[in-house]
C-alpha cells in the first residue's frame, strides 16, 4: 500500500524494539521526538514505500560476507564499498538515538541494487572458484615441498650422460635426408688414431704429474708396485689383452673384424668415461680437477670418432653403458683421501693402457685397408 511514512507508525516501532529492561517513552521524550520527525517530513522530498523500508531492512541484517562477496562482483566498486555496508539497526543502537534519514537510506537501497545489478553470476559462483583455485594452489605447493630433496650425488648421478652420443648427431643425418660427404674408412680410422694419440699425450703428463705430487713417487715405480692390481668391472685383460706400455699381439691383430673392433672400442671408452667421470666429480675442489676434466673431454673426443665410423658403416649400436657400471664401494672411495687417490690413479692408468689399445687396433686396420 503506498503512502507517507507516518510518525505514529516509526514511534510504534522504536517503542517495539526497546529492550524489555528499558522503560516506555514519555511524553517528554515522545514530544521531542515528533519535533524530530516533524522537521525530517519538512526537509525532505522522498516518499518510500513501506515494502522498500521492509527490504533496506533485510538487506542490512543480512551477513556481512554475502554483501560483500556480491561487491566484489560489481564491475564497478570504487567508491560504492561504503554504500554497500550499511550500519548496525540493532536496539542498542536505536535506544541511543542513532537512526539513518530516509534520503541515506534511499541512496543506500539504490546503490546496493545497483552493484547487485552488475552481477552476471549465482551468489556462490565466485566463492566456488575461489574455493576451487585456492585448493589447487594447495595441492601444487603441498606437492613441491612433498617431494624429497635430491642430494647433488644424485643430481649427478641423473645428469645427461656425456659418453652417450658424444658428437651430439641428430637423427636426420645419416637417414638421408641430409647432404652428407661420405668420407673413406681408410679417413675414418685416421682420424681415431690422430684422437686417441693426442688424448694419450695429454694423458701420460697428467699421470706423471699427479704421480708424484699425489704419491711423491715416479709413474713407473707405482705402476710397477700395482702391476697386477685391476679393477674387474673395467675392460678385463680378455677385453684389452695387453697391461700399459706393452704392444697387442700379432694374433689378436689378425683376427680383427672392423666392425667389431668399433662396437668394441666404443663400449670400452664408454667404461672408461663413467669412471673418469666420478674421478672429475671427486676432485671438484682439489688439485688436478681441471686437468683431469680436461682428459674427460678428449675421451669424449676419441669417442666421437668411434661414433662417426660406426655411423658412417651403418653399424647397428650396442645399449650405451649405465653408470650402474660403477658400484656405490667405489664411488664412496672419495671419503678416505688415501683409497681415493688410489682409486683414480688405477682408473687413469688402465685408460691411459685403452688409448693404446685403441690406437694399436685401428693403425692395424687401417694398414689392411691400404694393401
Amino acid at each position: 500500500m503506498t503512502g507517507t511514512l507516518r510518525k505514529e507508525d516509526i514511534i510504534s516501532d522504536l517503542e517495539h524494539n526497546l529492550p524489555n529492561d528499558k522503560p516506555m517513552l514519555n511524553d517528554h521524550q515522545l514530544l521531542t521526538m515528533e519535533a524530530i520527525l516533524t522537521r525530517d517530513q519538512r526537509t525532505t522530498s522522498h516518499r518510500v514505500r513501506k515494502s522498500r523500508s521492509a527490504e533496506l531492512q533485510t538487506d542490512s541484517q543480512a551477513p556481512m560476507e554475502v554483501r560483500l562477496e556480491n561487491i566484489g562482483k560489481s564491475d564497478n566498486i570504487s567508491g560504492k564499498m561504503t554504500a554497500g555496508v550499511d550500519a548496525p539497526t540493532n536496539s542498542k543502537n536505536i535506544g541511543s538515538g542513532y537512526f539513518p534519514s530516509t534520503s541515506s537510506s534511499h541512496m543506500r537501497n539504490r546503490s546496493s541494487k545497483r552493484i547487485r545489478g552488475y552481477s552476471g553470476y549465482p551468489a556462490g559462483f565466485t566463492i566456488t572458484w575461489l574455493r576451487l583455485g585456492s585448493l589447487l594452489v594447495t595441492l601444487l605447493v603441498a606437492s613441491i615441498h612433498g617431494a624429497p630433496m635430491m642430494t647433488s650425488e644424485q643430481k649427478r648421478l641423473n645428469s645427461p650422460r656425456k659418453w652417450v652420443n658424444p658428437c651430439g648427431i641428430g637423427s636426420d643425418v645419416f637417414s638421408g635426408s641430409l647432404d652428407v660427404i661420405q668420407l673413406k674408412d681408410k679417413d675414418l680410422l685416421d682420424q681415431i688414431v690422430v684422437q686417441a694419440d693426442v688424448a694419450l699425450m695429454h694423458a701420460q703428463l697428467l699421470g706423471e704429474e699427479f704421480t708424484r705430487a699425489t704419491f711423491n713417487t715416479d709413474f713407473e715405480d707405482l705402476h710397477s708396485l700395482w702391476k697386477d692390481t685391476h679393477y674387474d668391472w673395467l675392460p678385463s685383460l680378455t677385453a684389452i689383452p695387453k697391461k700399459l706400455r706393452e704392444p697387442l699381439k700379432k694374433e689378436f691383430l689378425d683376427k680383427l673384424d672392423l666392425d667389431t673392433a668399433l662396437l668394441d672400442a666404443y663400449e670400452y671408452m664408454q667404461m672408461f668415461a663413467v669412471a673418469l667421470e666420478q674421478v672429475v666429480w671427486d676432485r671438484e675442489n682439489l688439485e688436478f680437477h681441471k686437468e683431469f676434466e680436461a682428459a674427460e673431454y678428449k675421451l669424449r673426443t676419441v669417442l666421437c670418432e668411434l661414433q662417426m665410423a660406426r655411423e658412417e658403416r651403418k653399424v647397428p649400436p650396442r645399449p650405451d653403458v649405465s653408470r650402474s657400471l660403477m658400484l656405490p664401494e667405489y664411488r664412496e672411495m672419495s671419503k678416505s683421501d688415501t683409497f681415493r687417490d688410489l682409486r683414480d690413479w688405477l682408473i687413469f692408468r688402465d685408460y691411459m693402457n685403452g688409448l693404446e689399445y685403441v690406437m694399436q687396433v685401428f693403425k692395424h686396420l687401417g694398414k689392411n685397408l691400404d694393401s
